[in-house]
């Protein structure tokens, strides 16, 4: 059964469209409300520099994966304009324009300062608050956000081009574990998951999908339904 969002203007699986505003009508907040967030620049409109100018800014040409960020070897720069320097700079959360070929949001916390182009969001926490931020980074990256935004997503579902609309990201709903206890909990396992070893990565997704499924109030069957449509989609 497919139903209509009619603000996304995008179709939705009736049962994720049920889950989304059950969830929505919980949530105090979306991720819209408590952040502020801009695309990268389209670099085609810009000179981007070899050798660093006054007033340039570090140019990002590395790779982002789920907590992940790569620089790359050689470094580039770019001039741009204050407001939109504004937003490459201080903690933030950076999210790819791709969602990945294992149905997920691939986002990561950037603390250097550097320009990104328009394959990446830039998201901005109003409040400069490290586990706030961190926990905030295990949402972004946990199954249930994946697909609460993918299930409801046609761009985001084409075989050939899989994309994440800004606007689409804005609305989801974010509940932070009411418990400080396991808010700092969250926030040491998207800490441990940036710093991880190869084989530990699963086993954090786990523990962390395990808290946002609970402080979100999914249960048990809608867990499973939710890892099989996501495996099964991908």
């Amino acid at each position: 059964m497919v139903a209509s969002d009619t603000d996304l203007r995008l179709p939705l699986l009736g049962w994720a469209s049920d889950l989304f505003h059950r969830i929505a009508s919980r949530a105090t907040t979306n991720l819209g409300e408590i952040t502020r967030s801009k695309s990268g620049i389209e670099a085609y409109k810009y000179s981007i520099m070899e050798h660093e100018l006054p007033g340039a800014s570090p140019f990002f040409l590395g790779q982002l994966q789920r907590y992940d960020i790569a620089p790359a070897a050689e470094q580039r720069f770019v001039v741009v304009g204050a407001v939109a320097a504004a937003y490459h700079t201080g903690p933030r959360i950076l999210t790819r324009r791709i969602v990945n070929r294992s149905n997920r949001l691939m986002s990561a916390l950037a603390t250097d300062a550097y320009v990104v182009k328009k394959d990446l969001y830039s998201i901005q926490p109003e409040v400069d608050h490290r586990q706030r931020i961190l926990a905030l980074l295990a949402i972004l990256n946990s199954s249930l956000m994946s697909f609460l935004y993918i299930s409801r997503s046609a761009s985001a579902t084409k075989d050939d081009f899989r994309q994440v609309t800004l606007s689409g990201l804005r609305e989801l709903p974010i509940i932070f574990p009411s418990d400080d206890t396991e808010e700092a909990e969250l926030a040491s396992l998207a800490r441990a998951r940036s710093n991880q070893q190869p084989d530990k990565g699963d086993a954090l997704d786990r523990q962390i999908d395990q808290i946002v499924y609970r402080t979100y109030g999914v249960d048990e069957s809608e867990q499973a339904a939710i890892e099989e449509w996501l495996a099964r989609s991908g």
